[in-house]
This record gives C-alpha cells, structure tokens and sequence, in this order.
C-alpha cells in the first residue's frame, strides 16, 4: 500500500518511541540515591548520641534539684531539670561535652564529661548558698579608755549543714585585713580593737572604711557580703555617778549619771555585775529613754538573787545602729536589808 514518505516517517517514530516506554516498565524498579546523614536508611547516616544529665544535692546525692538550668555551649544545647533534677539530651556525635548548671540558691558548676557510647548518663552535683540571716556591725567605745573595738555578729544558715561552713572572715577591702569570726552557739561574731587595722585609723576615720563578709563554703565556693560600713562612733563622755565606792546598798538600787545631749537617737542602758563572793553577770537594764538621768532596779526577781557582796556597773550609750558607748566602771557594796 502506497504511503505518503512523511506519513511513514512519522509512523517509524511512534513505533520507536512505544518500544522505548515498553523496555522501560519492563526493567527493575529504581530509587535516587539516599544522601541524608539524618535518614537512618541513608548510607551515610550518621546516628544521633543521647545523653542524660542528672543533677543532684552534694549534701545528698539521693535528691534530684528540678528547675537547673543547663547548657552546652558547643552543641548550643540548653534545658531546664525536670521535677526529677533530670535533662535528656539528643545530639550529634561528639567526643565530649562541657555542661554549664545555674540555680537560685547553688553555687554554679560546670562538669566535663568524655562520650563513649551512643546513649550515656552523667551525674552533675549543685553545693547549697549559705544564706546570711541577720548580721550587726557596730563600734564600742569606752569612753575610760578611749580605746574603740569593732564587732561584726553574723547569722547564717547553710542548707547543707553548718559543718558545710569551712570558715567565715571580716575583710577591709583594698587591703590584706582578715580577721576570722568565731562560731557562737547560733551564730558567728569577732571583735578587735581599730590598732589592729592598717594605716593608724583614728576612731573618726572609722565610718569611711568599706569592709566585706566573706563565707567560704565547701568546695571553695563563696559568697561575698559587701560593703559594710559603721556608722558612727559614739565618743562621749559618759560620767556614771551612784551608787559608787564607799556607798552600801540595800533593797532596791538607785543609779543615777550626769545626762548627755546628743544630736541623734539613742538609749541608755545599764549592765550590773556581782565580783565578790562570786563573779556573775547579774543582767542589762534598757532601753532606758534618753531623756532619763536616773534608774532605779526594784525588781523583785532580781533583787532575791542578789546576795551580800561586791558589785560593779557601767553606763552604756546606744544608737538605732547598735554603736555603743561605754563609761568607767563604779563599785559599791550591797547587803540584804
């Protein structure tokens, strides 16, 4: 059959072009490679690391800390604890990691740990911040000597136990000043005489002074209380006047002193102590108002524990700051009437 050679051309090329089609659903399937290091079917999958960091108190290893926040700077991995003191980790693999832990109430701390496995599991543990209660900086002045001391008492709580504190020191910044505070039954204190202090520093040079409480926890960490100041020194003369030596006393006692004006708040207050046949703080008498020259003890409680013998008392001044100023000392004799 006679056909136009354009038409047949045309024929030639459908046909060709059929068996190409056919030739190819008949070869066996085929994919594009996998190239994806995160598909774990990929032939260069590079398989993720896991690993779990459990903080936990240094005073109890036992007890998670929830709320740590944690962070690995290289990775750029950062989360908080869980109610379990728990973080997990997912991460491509490294040989290493350098974890950074913050808390309210903890010394901060850094672990570094080697990865050697693909899953791995860290103990990170938080010291526990001394807390400063309550402290008292004041200065003495006795007025007799014309020698003034500086007390610094200092209240602390350590949730990890008191046996946590290694030691506890007053220090005059910009100086080498130390000095250590000893531990009372609830609390720290230390007292020095101001000769102690670098540079001849006069009783008026005192309120210029900078000083820091230092409390120095275990291991090493510390927390640092600053600036403490005095306020003032109270550098009056204080004149005590009865009873006195060669006076007897009986039944109730009147103290009297020469008044003293001053441009600020404060009190009196008396301190009562028995020397002969025994030694024995008897007790403190104030706040006496300032505007008093004269107190009489007629307490009937302490008046029975009193007893025929020696005694001594000292007038003290003391501001709303707890300065305090001393006066010489006065003897006198008691006896039961």
């Amino acid at each position: 059959m006679w056909l136009p050679e354009g038409f047949k051309k045309r024929w030639r090329a459908a046909i060709g072009a059929g068996v190409a089609i056919g030739i190819l659903f008949l070869l066996p399937g085929c994919e594009a490679p996998r190239l994806n290091p995160f598909d774990p079917k990929a032939d260069n999958y590079i398989q993720k690391m896991r690993t779990r960091i459990l903080v936990r108190a240094m005073s109890d290893p036992a007890k998670g800390i929830p709320g740590v926040f944690l962070t690995e700077e290289k990775l750029g991995l950062a989360g908080v604890t869980d109610e379990r003191g728990e973080v997990l980790w997912e991460h491509d693999p490294v040989d290493s990691l350098i974890v950074h832990a913050r808390a309210d109430n903890f010394f901060p701390n850094t672990l570094s740990v080697p990865l050697e496995e693909v899953t791995n599991q860290f103990t990170l543990l938080l010291n526990a911040q001394p807390r400063l209660v309550r402290k008292r900086f004041y200065s003495f002045y006795n007025s007799a000597s014309r020698i003034t001391r500086l007390t610094m008492q200092a209240w602390i709580d350590d949730p990890d136990g008191m046996g946590d504190i290694q030691v506890v020191y007053l220090a005059l910044l910009d100086s080498a000043f130390r000095d250590t505070l000893e531990r009372e039954e609830d609390y720290y204190i230390t007292s020095f005489n101001i000769k102690r202090l670098p540079g001849d520093v006069t009783k008026e040079e005192i309120t210029e002074l900078d000083f820091a409480l230092v409390v120095k926890n275990t291991p090493q960490d510390s927390i640092v209380d600053q600036p403490h100041t005095i306020r003032r020194v109270i550098a009056v003369k204080l004149n005590p006047l009865l009873p006195k030596e060669g006076r007897t006393e009986t039944g109730s006692i009147l103290f009297k002193w020469e008044p003293v004006n001053l441009p600020y708040q404060f009190f009196y207050r008396i301190v009562l102590v028995q020397v002969t046949p025994t030694t024995q703080k008897i007790g403190e008498f104030a706040p006496i108002p300032a505007t008093e020259s004269q107190f009489e003890l007629d307490d009937p409680a302490i008046l029975d524990r009193l007893t025929d013998g020696t005694y001594t008392w000292v007038l003290q001044v003391e501001d709303r700051f707890g300065n305090v100023c001393q006066s010489k000392a006065l003897v006198f004799d008691y006896f039961k009437s």
